[in-house]
């Protein structure tokens, strides 16, 4: 059973608000392709935003990285790496994320 037969009141209302059927699926079509129109536009703003900015220092290490795995450290837990000894050159970076909002002292040192 269509919704106009179960709410006949609703399906004129309807018709009321929007007109005849082909000015509603014009009115309908205009709003899909300026909806769409701007996403697209708002995207390619973000990426050339985005590609225009210099890479922060975390990105150029990453960028410059050879190879790169990530290992999450918690309170309890240790790493240790085994090397085959063929190794000629080692470089580990670190990157520390400190949860908290804990702000950054050069003069603090933990013992």
């Amino acid at each position: 059973m269509s919704p106009a037969r179960r709410w006949p009141g609703l399906a004129a209302c309807l018709r009321r608000w929007l007109g005849p059927a082909g000015v509603a699926r014009r009115w309908l079509g205009h709003a899909v392709f300026a909806t769409s129109l701007v996403v697209v536009l708002f995207a390619t703003w973000f990426v050339l935003d985005q590609l225009r900015r210099p890479p922060t220092p975390l990105e150029e290490k990453i960028a410059t990285a050879d190879r790169v795995l990530y290992y999450r450290l918690l309170d309890d837990a240790d790493v240790s790496f085994q090397l085959s000894g063929t190794e000629d050159v080692i470089k580990l970076i670190t990157h520390g994320v400190i949860e908290g909002n804990r702000g950054f002292d050069a003069d603090q040192r933990t013992p």
